[in-house]
């Protein structure tokens, strides 16, 4: 995923840079021009759409716009909640968040002397205060916290 996501990121900075270029160097009655006659070359060798009235231009626009809904979309939509577990303790319920428990969790981990590299993932289980984790050394380890 991290390769998709980096490679569309590549390709959407060099259309940015090629269409900065292009803007800067022609005026825009020259981009217009050099527009239609690109569109109008298009038309002329891509084969017809067989939806009836449906054209390019409509293919284009749906595609714009809906890419511009999505992009609003994850733009009012936060990125994600924090990972948090929950347990009734003495004093009331007790929330707790995973990622600090991570970070300390790699830190001590990391100044063993039989470990080189690790990356660790915890999991909020269904369950009173229950953790699942994912320890990724040479082979997969899971463990599982409990207050036990």
């Amino acid at each position: 995923m991290g390769l998709l996501r980096g490679m569309y990121r590549l390709i959407i900075a060099t259309c940015l840079i090629a269409i900065g270029v292009l803007v800067y160097a022609f005026s825009m009655e020259e981009l217009v021009a050099k527009g239609t006659v690109y569109y109008d070359q298009m038309l002329e060798t891509a084969p017809p759409i067989p939806f009836g009235e449906f054209t390019y231009r409509h293919a284009i626009g749906a595609f714009l716009a809906l890419y511009g809904l999505i992009k609003f979309w994850m733009a009012l939509v936060p990125k994600s909640r924090p990972r948090t577990v929950t347990f009734s303790g003495t004093h009331g319920d007790v929330t707790i968040e995973l990622e600090p428990v991570e970070s300390t969790l790699q830190r001590v981990a990391m100044k063993l002397p039989e470990v080189k590299n690790i990356s660790l993932q915890l999991k909020p289980l269904d369950g009173d205060g229950r953790i699942l984790g994912y320890a990724g050394l040479h082979t997969e380890c899971h463990f599982v916290l409990t207050d036990a």
